[in-house]
């Protein structure tokens, strides 16, 4: 993702479609990952899938959107 940056990551489907919505309003393209969220140390390769974690989504925009996305929350 060389020319996207990460704006959030939320394990809650209800805030995942706020802030979609929030972005599509403002007509702000964005790309949206999912995953198992993990646990315990990821820097030293130790980053587990957590069953209990839930599913995870990260949102992110172009980085010359960034700054007027990141306007629109506050996180």
């Amino acid at each position: 993702m060389f020319f996207k940056k990460e704006l959030q990551v939320t394990r809650d489907p209800k805030e995942l479609e706020r802030v979609r919505q929030m972005l599509e309003r403002a007509g702000i393209k964005y790309n949206v990952k999912s995953g198992v969220g993990s646990t315990g140390d990821p820097e030293r390769g130790r980053g587990l899938p957590n069953v209990d974690a839930g599913e995870q989504y990260s949102i992110s925009v172009s980085r010359k959107d960034f700054k007027k996305a990141r306007s629109l929350f506050k996180f």
